[in-house]
Formats: C-alpha cells, structure tokens, sequence
C-alpha cells in the first residue's frame, strides 16, 4: 500500500481540516527530469574501466630444472562506478529499465591489458540483450596477435603457450602452403568473433574504438615498430560486416611519440590508404612523462576502409 500524507486544510471562514494523499515519489516526476537525474547519478567523464588485466613472467630454477611461472592480474586501482549509483539498476522495473538506457548508452567501457576480448565478451553475455542494444560506446585495447608458426601442411605451434584457464580454445584452419616456415604468422582470437556475433545487428548505432599499442600502424612500414601483418584489422572488418551490418562502427586509435608526426602521417597519405586505411583525425598534443619533461605526441583516428590480406588463420572453436 502506497504511503500516504496528511495536511492541514484551511479556508477562510471554515474550520480547520485535514486532508489525507498518496506522497509522491521520484516516478512521479517528469521523465525528462528523471533522466536528468540519471545522467548526473551515472554517467562518468570518464572511460568506465570494466577489467584491467596485465600479464607477467618469472623463471624459476627447480631440481635442475628451468621453469617458467605465468601470472595474471586484474588491475583495481580504477573502479568500475560509484557502487551507490549503480543501486539503481536493481531496483523496481521501471526505474532499472530508465536507468538502464542512461548507463549503458551514455557512458564508454573499456577493456585494457594482456586479455581484452574475451572479458569483453563475458561482460557482454552477462548484461543480457536489452542492455547490449543500449551501449553505444566500447573501448578496447588491442595486442599484438600470438604468433603461430606453422608448416607445409597446416600443423602449428606457437612462440609460447601461455593460455588463461577460462579462454576459448582454438582449432586453427590454414592452407598446404607448400614450404616450411620458421616465421610467426598472427594467431587471430575467436573470443573477438564471438564479441561481434552477440552484439548483432539490434540496437543503436555503436562505435567500437580499438587502441593500438603506442608506435604501432599495422602494415605500414616505416614505424619505430614493425607490425606488417593486416590479419587483425582485416578479420575485424569481415566480423564487422558479417554479424553487425554496419551497426558497429570500428575506429583504430593510436598515439606516436616526436616532432613532425602530424606532416610525416599526412605525407604517408597514399601508402597508408594503399594498405585499406583511411585518415579520421590527427590531433597533436604533450605528455608529461615526468615532473620536468613532456614528451610531445600525436594521437590519431583511422578506420578501414577495405581488406587487403587474405586471412590465413580462421577459428573453428
């Protein structure tokens, strides 16, 4: 039964009344405030950091014997909200329903570390359907692929073997090459073309923002990196166009240290474009690496624009 409250009625001439009424509660106010009050209680400035994973390695010298001993760690020194905010996504119906297209539509989530796409995907199957159609801004950072070598015949074997407990597994699918090769070829994840099914084709636009690893363009030359293969940034263009039918808008973000970065971008014009890249934005900027020294940097936005490898390695698994 609702809560009810009661005044004093008066009206000149008339003795003293009361009058009794349902109290009003926050449902009853205009929608347009109530989204207000969303947008201030939930939204952060600020890139909300769902999971922070880093990666690190010991050798150990045992019996004789050298092993080696991998660990992984989340990072929690950045929340992922206020925790008394996010009450309001557990409350009654309708206001976790309101609360809900406020948090997941207006705020960016972001992944970063050693292992992104596959936290990204649990954290994408838990929210369900309903809030996946709300998000509108992903943030996610990329890695090198694993490199895998492999022979005339299709069999493999990565560099290393260092696999989470809880990953996809993979079934690598390649070609009788006909030669023997001792060079790495990039190892796709499945976990991301499991991120770009269950985002699907329902919901609002989406823009999907991958960071790249400071230094790195793949597959142009002449960076103080070399990261030649396209594979990654071609299957995530088949992934895009496949599951998502434009819905998910990719963007490829990357950050260069030094003088003249803008101009010498800008004159690599007709090679990067030749490799199925296309210019978004530059902006240039400092970074203070310390108290005494800012190292100037240049950030930039490019996207794909068509696909220039073949895929070697596809998943099945």
């Amino acid at each position: 039964m609702p809560k009810r409250v009661c005044r004093i009625r008066w009206h000149k001439g008339k003795p003293l009344g009361l009058i009794r009424y349902a109290a009003p509660t926050f449902l009853d106010l205009p929608r347009e405030l109530r989204d207000r009050i969303y947008y201030h209680a939930l939204v952060s400035p600020d890139p909300i950091t769902v999971c922070s994973m880093e990666y690190d390695w010991m050798t150990t010298l045992k019996d004789g014997k050298i092993s080696l001993v991998e660990t992984v760690t989340l990072d929690t020194s950045n929340p992922t909200n206020m925790p008394p905010t996010l009450a309001m996504l557990s409350c009654n119906r309708q206001l976790a329903t309101e609360a809900a297209v406020v948090f997941y539509g207006f705020n960016t989530f972001r992944f970063t570390g050693y292992e992104t796409w596959q936290p990204m995907y649990e954290w994408l199957r838990m929210i369900g359907d309903k809030a996946r159609a709300h998000l509108r801004n992903l943030m996610v950072e990329v890695q090198r692929p694993k490199g895998l070598i492999q022979d005339r015949h299709g069999s493999h074997e990565f560099h290393y073997h260092f696999q989470l407990p809880w990953q996809f597994m993979r079934v690598a699918c390649s070609y009788d090459s006909g030669h023997d090769s001792r060079k790495g070829v990039d190892c796709l994840s499945p976990a991301a073309d499991a991120c770009f099914r269950i985002l699907g084709k329902v919901g609002h636009d989406l823009t999907l923002r991958l960071v790249l690893p400071q230094g790195l363009l793949p597959g142009v030359e002449g960076w103080c990196m070399g990261w030649d293969s396209l594979a990654l940034p071609d299957q995530i263009e088949r992934l895009q166009r496949e599951f998502t039918a434009g819905r998910v808008i990719v963007l490829w973000e990357g950050i260069l240290g030094g003088v003249g970065i803008r101009e010498k971008l800008l004159g690599k014009q007709a090679v990067i474009k030749a490799k199925g890249w296309e210019i978004v934005d530059i902006k240039e900027g400092l970074t203070q690496n310390n108290k005494q020294f800012q190292r100037p940097t240049t950030l930039f936005t490019i996207r794909r624009t068509l696909c220039t490898s073949p895929l070697i390695l596809e998943s099945s698994g």
